[in-house]
């Protein structure tokens, strides 16, 4: 975890799993299909909603794509003039 003056930074990509008891498990990896593959071997067929799919934070968050381009901008992690559309994708990171 990063000290509270330290800049939140874009970790991993995330898939949000909504259990049909409404617990939630968070699965990373560093690309969005490697994460499916986990949340598929773990919870079996699933459904991924808009906004489920997004990326883990240093400080421990699932965020949106929207939220997450935001966030690695501001840490440099990806340069404005570079970004191609209005969210963030893995392939932009790494």
């Amino acid at each position: 975890m990063l000290k509270t003056n330290q800049k939140e930074m874009i970790i991993m990509a995330s898939i949000k799993v909504i259990r049909p008891d409404s617990s939630v498990m968070h699965y990373t990896a560093p690309r969005h299909g490697e994460a499916i593959i986990k949340a598929l071997d773990n919870e079996g067929p699933i459904i991924i909603k808009q906004g489920q799919r997004g990326f883990w934070t240093s400080r421990g968050r699932h965020v949106n794509r929207k939220e997450a381009l935001e966030i690695a901008v501001a840490a440099g992690q990806i340069e404005a003039k570079k970004i191609t559309g209005c969210v963030l994708t893995s392939e932009e990171l790494w």
